[in-house]
C-alpha cells in the first residue's frame, strides 16, 4: 500500500500547512501570555492594596477580613481572565481543525487525487469543538491552572506577612509565584500581501478555501494568519525587582505555564484529527505513522514508525496488548512530534496540473 508521504507535492503542501498552522499557534500562545500578564497586573494591584492591612496577628479579625477580601479580588480577576483565555483557546481549536481539514483536501488534490473536495460538515466541526482534552474540559483546565497560581500568590503573601517583609518585598515575592517570562523571536513577517477572501466559490473551482470549509471560517483563518499580533500588556514585575527579562525589540514574551502547554497539546490533536477526518471523507481509512527518530524519540513512537494504523491496531490486540502506550493515531503522548500520512492503493503517480502553494491559496 502506498502513502501520500511518498509524493513530493503532497509533502511540500503539508510542510507549508504546518508552517501556517504554527503561525496560528504562536499567535494564540502570545495572546494567552498577554492575558497572563494582565492577570499578574491585576493580582499585584490587589496585593499592593491589601498588604498594608495584614500587619497584625494572623488571628486578628481585621487581618482575616482583608485576607479573605484579597482572595476574593484575585478570584474575580481569575474568572475574567479565564473567560478570555478560554475564548482564545476555542478559537484556535476551531481554526486549527478547519484548516487542517481544508489543507489536507488541498494537499491530496495537489498530489493528483481524482475526485472533488469534501466540505467540512458543520456537525463534525461542532463535535470536535465539544471534545474534552485528555485532562478534562478546556474551561475546567484553565480554571484549575489559575486556581493553582492563585494559591501560590496567597501563600507568598502570607509568608511575606509572617516574615514581616515590606510591601515592596511582598510584591516581589508574589510576582515570583507566577511563571517567568521567556523571550521568543517575533513572528515572521508575511512574505506577500494578503487580501480578504470575499468572493464566492465558483462551481468546479476546487482551489478556493470555502469549497472545503464554511466561508466565515475561511475568512477568520485568513485574517488571523495575515494580521500582526500586538501585545496589550507589559509584565509589571519589571518595575519591581526585575525577576524576568523584558525582552528586546526583536523578541516577544511567552510564559511556559500549564495552560500554554495544554493548549499546544490540544492544537496538535486538532491538527491530526482534522487530517484524519478529512482523509476519511475521501474514503481513506488507513494512515502511515511517521516518527522523528532521534535521541528524544521514545519507544512508543519508535516502534510505530513506518507502520499503518491498521497494523498498529492489530498489534495492540495481540503482541502489544500489554504495552503502556495504546495509541493508534498521532499524537501518541504529550509532546509527541510524530505525523500521519494517508495511505491507499490508488494513490496517483504524478501531481495535478493545477497544484498551488498554500500561501497563494490563502491569498486567492
Amino acid at each position: 500500500m502506498k502513502n501520500y508521504n511518498e509524493l513530493p507535492t503532497y509533502v511540500r503542501t503539508t510542510n507549508k500547512r504546518d508552517q501556517i498552522l504554527e503561525n496560528l499557534l504562536l499567535k494564540a500562545r502570545a495572546r494567552q501570555s498577554d492575558q497572563l500578564r494582565h492577570f499578574i497586573t491585576l493580582v499585584l494591584q490587589h496585593v499592593n492594596r491589601y498588604y498594608p492591612q495584614l500587619n497584625k496577628n494572623y488571628l486578628d479579625p481585621h487581618t482575616i477580613t482583608h485576607m479573605k477580601r484579597l482572595e476574593w479580588e484575585i478570584e474575580q480577576s481569575a474568572n475574567a481572565v479565564s473567560s478570555r483565555i478560554m475564548s482564545d483557546w476555542l478559537k484556535l481549536r476551531r481554526r486549527t481543525y478547519a484548516f487542517s481539514w481544508a489543507s489536507t483536501q488541498k494537499a491530496m488534490l495537489n498530489a493528483g487525487k481524482p475526485g472533488k473536495p469534501e466540505m467540512l460538515p458543520a456537525g463534525r466541526l461542532a463535535h470536535h469543538m465539544d471534545k474534552k482534552t485528555e485532562l478534562g474540559g478546556v474551561g475546567d483546565r484553565i480554571h484549575l491552572s489559575l486556581e493553582r497560581l492563585k494559591r501560590k500568590v496567597i501563600d507568598a503573601v502570607q509568608l511575606s506577612r509572617t516574615l514581616g517583609e515590606t510591601q515592596e518585598e511582598a510584591l516581589v515575592r508574589a510576582g515570583k509565584a507566577f511563571p517567568p517570562a521567556t523571550p521568543r523571536k517575533k513572528l515572521n513577517e508575511l512574505t506577500r500581501a494578503f487580501v480578504e477572501a470575499d468572493r464566492k466559490p465558483e462551481e468546479g473551482d476546487p482551489l478556493y478555501g470555502p469549497m472545503f470549509i464554511d466561508a466565515d471560517d475561511w475568512d477568520d483563518i485568513v485574517s488571523e494568519y495575515k494580521d500582526q499580533y500586538v501585545p496589550e500588556w507589559r509584565d509589571p514585575r519589571y518595575t519591581l525587582d526585575s525577576p524576568a527579562s523584558a525582552g528586546t525589540d526583536g523578541e516577544y514574551m511567552l510564559y511556559p505555564w500549564q495552560v500554554e502547554q495544554e493548549m499546544t497539546e490540544d492544537f496538535v490533536t486538532s491538527v491530526r484529527n482534522g487530517e484524519v477526518d478529512s482523509a476519511n471523507a475521501q474514503g481513506i481509512t488507513d494512515f502511515v505513522w511517521i516518527a522523528i527518530l532521534d535521541a528524544h524519540t521514545d519507544e512508543c513512537c519508535r516502534k510505530r514508525d513506518g507502520l499503518l494504523t491498521s497494523e498498529i491496531e492489530e498489534k495492540l490486540k495481540g503482541e502489544w496488548a500489554e504495552d503502556e502506550c495504546q495509541a493508534i493515531y498521532v499524537p501518541g503522548h504529550f509532546f509527541c512530534r510524530c505525523r500521519l500520512a494517508p495511505a491507499a492503493d490508488n494513490i496517483p503517480d504524478k501531481p495535478a496540473d493545477n497544484s498551488q502553494d498554500l500561501e497563494d491559496w490563502l491569498s486567492s
